[in-house]
This record gives C-alpha cells, structure tokens and sequence, in this order.
C-alpha cells in the first residue's frame, strides 16, 4: 500500500503531533528554565499532558544503559517519578482518546 495514496493513514499521528504542539504552545517553545505558573486547561490538553509525562516517567524509570546515574541522579530520578506518578493518577482517568 503506497502511503502517499491513502493520507488517512496520517490522520491519529498528525492529530497527536497537534497536541502536544498546542501544548507546547501553553507552556513555552524551548523558553529558558524559570519558575512560573502556567495554567494548562486539562479538557484541551489532558492526552497530551498525560503522554508526554508518561513518557517521561519511562525515562525516569529506565534510563539508556549506556550512561550512569550518580546516586544523586538516581535519587532525583526517582522524586521525579513520584511526583509524576501522583500527577497522573488525578489527570489520567479520561487520557484514553
């Protein structure tokens, strides 16, 4: 099947690339690290909140092994995923799309 005869096939993937740039939209392009509130609508951008931190959370989880955590890394790591993890459990009940 030649995939330029059937754009449909495009559709979910181009559809997700659309929210998580929306989201990125809500929370800044590549802006320098600052601490601020940032309001996210979470009936807009829950999927993409939710995917993007749960890909995260596997990086968190199991880091590439061709590098190695310091203790502290590790340490840090593992508050981070934490700190994910309850966030997903009050945001993920309606990630599913």
């Amino acid at each position: 099947m030649e995939k330029e005869k059937h754009p449909e096939l495009f559709a979910e993937p181009v559809e997700h690339f659309d929210a998580y740039r929306a989201l990125l939209d809500v929370v800044g392009w590549g802006e320098p690290p600052e601490e601020r509130e940032v309001e996210i609508d979470l009936d807009t951008h829950r999927w993409a909140l939710a995917t993007a931190l749960e890909g995260w959370l596997e990086i968190e989880r199991d880091p590439d092994p061709r590098f190695t955590r310091t203790t502290e890394q590790q340490e840090h790591a593992e508050r981070n995923a934490s700190e994910v993890e309850d966030f997903l459990t009050i945001i993920e009940p309606k990630t599913h799309q």
